[in-house]
């Protein structure tokens, strides 16, 4: 393996580019308080909120001066250092703490009817709460220190969390949903990286639900978001931190700006990752909606009634 000094940092964002300029922290554009005007009556679901990417998305929120903040972890007591910070940044949002275990669908539900009682209404919902949990250790296929039960700890963890967030909120707000749903994507959901099949296939799966949501409910704005190699991040697997400085206050700038941006609207029901330039995605928004180019694929064949064009 190469000596960590000679590496580039930028080698796996440079892979998964669809812009030709790109970032990896906060710039002008993007920036959350120019969408103050946008989001002072919105109020947001940003869940998994204690810690890591959660706590620095819901500081964008508050930075941009939205209306209320829900934000959950497992324990109340974890929140109340982030409901402080959030109350310093803007004073005038409401902030709403709940302790939820997001894959309890009563604790789920229960989250949802908190939010309506207290709102009446939930604009934007960002689905962060999720594991590394077997992935980290990158155990193989067969391992057998790894059994099957830890295997489908991630998937269990991952998916459900996404579906029932998804679940709820619609049957809490719906029948036609008109805001905006985000999940969490990662590039281990669409590269297939040996020893990490349970966290990889369980991202797949949770970037896969937002062209179904989109599919169904036509009027729900829903994204895939990848944010990228995150730093400040406790989980970080040690391999990717040579790689880590995408900074999480991009991933929440980038939840202001899917909620909030005209071009935002042709990304609808695809993946959209924080690396990407949001100018340059203005200068070629015809382009990707007429083609729908962050939309999931399948295969690389030509698939139809005439078979693959073969070369020879």
């Amino acid at each position: 393996m190469a000596d960590q000094q000679t590496l580039d940092p930028d080698m796996f964002t440079k892979q998964a580019l669809f812009t030709k300029s790109w970032h990896r922290d906060l710039y002008p554009a993007i920036d959350p308080k120019q969408f103050t005007s946008a989001v002072s009556d919105k109020v947001v679901l940003v869940t998994g909120a204690s810690r890591n990417l959660g706590k620095y998305m819901v500081r964008s929120w508050a930075e941009a001066g939205a209306s209320g903040i829900v934000i959950t972890s497992r324990r109340l007591s974890d929140l109340a250092p982030v409901v402080q910070n959030l109350k310093e940044i803007s004073p005038k949002t409401e902030v709403l703490a709940v302790a939820a275990e997001m894959t309890k669908e009563e604790d789920v539900k229960n989250l949802f009817e908190k939010i309506k009682e207290k709102f009446g209404r939930l604009d934007v919902v960002v689905a962060n709460a999720g594991v590394v949990g077997a992935g980290s250790s990158f155990p193989r296929i067969g391992d057998i220190s790894f059994g099957p039960e830890k295997w489908w700890g991630d998937l269990e963890n991952n998916v459900r969390t996404a579906y029932l967030t998804a679940h709820y909120y619609i049957t809490t707000f719906g029948p036609e949903p008109v805001g905006t749903f985000i999940t969490m994507a990662s590039a281990v959901g669409r590269v297939i990286m040996p020893g990490n099949s349970s966290y990889g296939i369980s991202k797949s799966s949770t970037q896969r639900l937002v062209p179904y949501l989109h599919a169904e409910y036509p009027s729900l704005r829903a994204f895939s978001l990848d944010p990228g190699i995150v730093a400040k991040h406790d989980n970080l697997l040690e391999a990717f931190r040579p790689f880590a400085f995408d900074m999480p206050e991009l991933s929440g700038a980038w939840t202001v700006w899917l909620s909030s941006s005209e071009t935002s609207e042709v990304l609808r029901g695809g993946y959209v990752q924080v690396n990407w330039d949001v100018e340059e995605l203005e200068k070629h928004k015809e382009e990707i909606g007429e083609k729908k180019l962050n939309h999931l694929g399948f295969i690389n064949a030509h698939l139809g009634p005439e078979g693959h064009a073969w070369e020879n």
